[in-house]
């Protein structure tokens, strides 16, 4: 299982954008995100996982898209932002330690920081760091473990990753990796 999580200091998503196809420069990005993390060759990649953290005064929210369990979710930029739109929705009615599974698949929570650490306590941890200028050898195996783009986070435990110029950039790289490291075998 491979997942990657975007930190990100605020989501914002309105309903007149969404609708007018006129979506911000970060939600075209989250969309981005969605649609290299998960969609390959008219078909979902399963063992992926494509989540959204936002930090907030010592919680966090998480928008989880599970390639294992999305349904009815298509590769293109609007479908993609109506379904961040219903997920922010449903975070404002989300309280504090609460997970919710949308019908759609997509997962919303509020949890802490440690909470989602302990429970990815078993996945390597990468994390994103400017001082780090090439991708390890993932070569020999399929790539697994909890990838987080967060250039100002820092995480003990985590092994460095070069931070790329974008979020989508960065999924990409390390999915075009893990293609070539399951050739490999």
């Amino acid at each position: 299982m491979r997942r990657y999580v975007v930190v990100l200091d605020n989501i914002v998503i309105d309903k007149a954008s969404v609708k007018s196809g006129q979506n911000s420069e970060q939600t075209v990005m989250m969309c981005r995100c969605v649609n290299v993390g998960l969609f390959v060759s008219g078909d979902l990649r399963r063992d992926v996982i494509v989540s959204f953290l936002r930090r907030d005064d010592g919680l966090v929210t998480m928008i989880s898209f599970p390639g294992a369990s999305l349904k009815r979710v298509s590769p293109d930029e609007r479908s993609i932002s109506f379904f961040l739109l219903k997920a922010i929705d449903t975070v404002m009615e989300t309280e504090k330690g609460e997970t919710r599974v949308l019908d759609n698949g997509i997962v919303v929570e509020r949890t802490t920081l440690e909470t989602l650490l302990e429970r990815w306590g078993t996945d390597t941890l990468y994390i994103t760091r400017e001082e780090v200028d090439s991708w390890p050898d993932f070569r020999g195996g399929h790539l697994e473990g909890t990838f987080l783009y967060a250039p100002d986070m820092e995480l003990k435990n985590a092994m460095g990753l070069p931070s790329r110029t974008s979020p989508a950039r960065f999924i990409l790289e390390l999915n075009v990796l893990s293609d070539r490291a399951a050739e490999c075998q």
